[in-house]
């Protein structure tokens, strides 16, 4: 409704407006959106399970869910 001129218009109305505060709280929570207006791409969290000798365990199964989670860490446990 503003079509990017809300500062502009709350200025014009006699309103004092800060830009900017809470500016990086603001991208984090939507890192997603801005990820793919800005880049045309979705924001990806990776997230990796590794051992204590820094190896990975091996992608033999599913590891999604409590029980690939479970064999996960198993797997890390058990890591030479």
């Amino acid at each position: 409704r503003t079509a990017g001129r809300g500062i502009e218009r709350l200025t014009d109305a006699g309103i004092e407006v800060t830009d900017g505060v809470l500016a990086a709280d603001a991208a984090s929570v939507t890192l997603g959106h801005l990820m793919r207006v800005s880049e045309g791409r979705p924001a990806v969290t990776l997230k990796l399970a590794v051992a204590p000798t820094d190896a990975c365990p091996k992608a033999t199964a599913n590891r999604s869910g409590s029980r690939g989670r479970m064999r996960a860490h198993t797997a890390i446990s058990c890591a030479p």
